[in-house]
């Protein structure tokens, strides 16, 4: 009988033991996996290429040579997976080798789950935009002068820069700065993508932002003569505009 009781007792410390080892491996072998993001611009339906000759949709001559963005609030179902990131574009878009590929963004550490929607804001929330530049630690993706607007106190959600034939003579004497920001501007993202994440993998997926239909495609088409660079307060129904476009042009 007492030797029935100590294997007993062995047999549960063994069992406690193989628990408590298979918790740690658990543990050290990670509980999450990545998301790998690929970004590609496009114009109507066409991988864009920086500098690049394209028809603006009135038919004039246009290229662009700049395009960056703020995401913030990255949501996989209920989750926050990513606060806030600033995404610069223009180089991941040089060639059509480049563009093809697109813009490469991983989110790190993300519960292992099947999600049916990603969601986003295009931009800075408004909790982050009343704050400033310097209150931020270097590195951070809210430290930076250039992309904030202290006359508006308000960061930069989206730069899109270009030249454009204004007469049909040839030459490209209009440059656009079409720049948004702005509490007004802020635009959430909602996307139907099957991502599903598992432990100690990367997921790929995919984003194309459409600059033709941010623009206004053939349909209602942006006035560039109106307000080729957005630069004042004054400009706020030109950015509200461009910023409500955003939904249609992402997908």
């Amino acid at each position: 009988m007492k030797t029935h009781r100590i294997i007993h007792k062995i047999s549960l410390f063994a069992l406690v033991l193989f628990t408590v080892c298979g918790c740690c491996d658990n543990e050290e072998s990670g509980q999450t996996g990545d998301l790998n993001l690929s970004i590609n611009l496009i114009y109507d339906n066409e991988p864009l290429v920086m500098f690049q000759d394209y028809q603006y949709p009135d038919g004039r001559t246009i290229n662009f040579s700049k395009f960056s963005m703020y995401t913030s609030d990255v949501t996989l179902g209920t989750n926050i997976v990513s606060d806030i990131a600033f995404h610069n574009l223009t180089n991941s878009h040089v060639d059509l080798s480049s563009a093809t590929e697109g813009y490469d963004w991983t989110i790190n550490e993300i519960e292992p789950n099947s999600y049916a929607n990603l969601s986003f804001g295009l931009g800075v929330n408004e909790t982050q935009n009343a704050k400033d530049p310097g209150v931020f630690e270097s590195g951070h993706p809210l430290a930076k002068p250039a992309e904030h607007w202290f006359s508006w106190s308000s960061f930069i959600f989206l730069k899109l820069e270009a030249n454009m034939d204004s007469n049909g003579d040839g030459v490209k004497d209009l440059p656009i700065s079409l720049h948004l920001g702005a509490d007004d501007a802020y635009r959430i993202i909602s996307l139907d993508k099957n991502i599903e994440i598992k432990a100690d993998e990367a997921t790929e997926s995919n984003i194309t932002i459409d600059i033709f239909k941010f623009l206004g495609g053939s349909e209602s088409t942006y006035d560039v003569d109106a307000n080729p660079q957005i630069h004042s307060l004054e400009q706020k129904d030109a950015v509200v505009e461009l910023a409500s476009n955003l939904i249609e042009s992402i997908k």
